[in-house]
């Protein structure tokens, strides 16, 4: 027991904590996506072309809505969930009455998660690329279905003021669900936006950036999987309560792909043209004159007669 005394238990958590905060903010989505919308922006202020101002008007556009609405969502979860982290790990440590409390960050954390617009977004890409609102109308209607659960939750955390609310049948069967969607939602936005930029595939110049998607494809089926299992785990498991928090740290999905700098796709090119390639040049005869064919060439001997040579011109005769 005089070990425990003297062990220091905010030197130990110090470090875990920090390390989680700047994974927390390091690893948001809209935080990759205002960097690369910053690059784009960037790169159409510095273009010589003449329609230079309306692509930085439009980048400026994307880049107000980028941080505006998902990144500053994004920013205040990940806010939320530090304080969460916080307070779980040194403010509550040893009080066992704070600890089965429902911190009022974590609250805050899932009413936000609600309201961030991701998924709208990608519905709009998903209408630019495919051309096709069904497609675009069931990936908002799964997003408002999300939202629904995710408030119904929320209240549901709020009302009952303990970590307890997550043994209960009625969070159990709303958490799962929500993150199903989520994750069928991912799977079919993915989906659509491959199959999309598969039929608008005009040449090798765009194989790169085809690739890079369908290996988006892959991350964003496979994150949202293994996000339904930790919540389906913490579900049917008891005392893993702490599983919750941890598909936050897989939500650089396949959202962050998505949205590849041409920087980036230049120097995959050039790495893939230095690794060794062969180029064939067949050279092409330029068309001769058949009525040179059979021409007329006088002898040295006589000069009324001629022998006929195939492939060269008749010199002149010499004056007499």
């Amino acid at each position: 027991m005089q070990g425990s005394s003297i062990f220091n238990f905010d030197a130990s958590f110090a470090a875990l904590e920090l390390g989680t905060f700047a994974s927390l903010f390091l690893l948001g989505v809209a935080t990759l996506q205002a960097w690369n919308v910053r690059g784009e922006l960037a790169q159409s202020l510095t273009a010589p072309q003449p329609t230079r101002s309306a692509h930085s008007t439009f980048a400026i556009f994307q880049m107000i809505d980028s941080i505006s609405e998902s990144c500053a969502a994004d920013f205040f979860h990940s806010m939320m969930f530090a304080h969460t982290v916080h307070f779980y790990t040194r403010a509550g440590f040893r009080d066992d009455a704070n600890l089965i409390k429902t911190v009022w960050s974590l609250e805050f954390s899932l009413l936000v998660e609600a309201f961030i617009i991701m998924t709208s977004y990608l519905g709009m890409r998903v209408l630019h690329v495919t051309q096709n609102m069904v497609l675009a109308t069931g990936i908002w209607i799964l997003a408002v279905v999300r939202m629904g659960f995710t408030i119904s939750i929320t209240v549901l955390a709020v009302n009952h003021g303990t970590l307890a609310v997550a043994d209960t049948e009625t969070f159990k069967w709303q958490a799962v669900l929500e993150v199903s969607i989520a994750a069928f939602t991912d799977v079919c936005t993915a989906l659509a936006l491959c199959i999309g930029l598969l039929i608008r595939r005009a040449g090798f110049e765009r194989s790169d950036r085809l690739i890079d998607r369908l290996v988006a494809f892959t991350t964003g089926k496979l994150w949202p999987s293994h996000q339904s299992h930790i919540y389906r785990t913490a579900g049917v498991v008891p005392n893993h309560e702490g599983e919750f928090v941890s598909p936050k740290i897989f939500s650089n999905s396949l959202f962050a792909s998505l949205n590849q700098r041409p920087s980036n796709r230049r120097i995959l090119l050039e790495r893939s043209l230095r690794s060794g390639s062969t180029h064939l040049a067949f050279h092409v005869p330029e068309p001769r004159d058949e009525s040179q064919d059979f021409q007329l060439i006088p002898t040295s001997t006589e000069t009324d007669k001629a022998v006929p040579l195939i492939g060269y011109p008749t010199p002149p005769r010499p004056s007499t």
